[in-house]
């Protein structure tokens, strides 16, 4: 049970490592105002994009599964606790909605301008 509640909290910890880098790389691109940009750019540009949004989506789900193993191992079962965990993976997830939100209404607004 140790090394299996050690092996999660790990998990949990790169998920939440991985999900903070790809945030911050993600909201970097959103910054730029670059406005012109070559056909192959746009579409390279597009593609690692949607590959950054995968490995965020793949992170957080990482972190969510790991969230509720945290639980279930460490056998905590009280209330506030589990709504503390709650409440960060659902803030997770609002963090990572509004992301894909605003970089789908920047690349919107980009295509506009061209």
């Amino acid at each position: 049970m140790t090394a299996n509640y050690k092996m999660v909290a790990d998990l949990q910890r790169t998920a939440r490592a991985n999900m903070n880098s790809y945030q911050k790389k993600l909201s970097g691109i959103t910054s730029s105002k670059q406005v012109m940009l070559a056909q192959s750019q746009v579409q390279k540009s597009f593609n690692d994009l949607l590959k950054d949004f995968k490995y965020y989506r793949l992170s957080l789900y990482t972190f969510s599964l790991a969230s509720m193993l945290e639980v279930l191992l460490g056998g905590n079962f009280k209330e506030e606790y589990i709504l503390g965990v709650k409440e960060e993976v659902t803030r997770r997830t609002n963090e990572y909605r509004d992301m894909f939100d605003k970089c789908s209404l920047s690349r919107k607004e980009k295509e506009r301008n061209t």
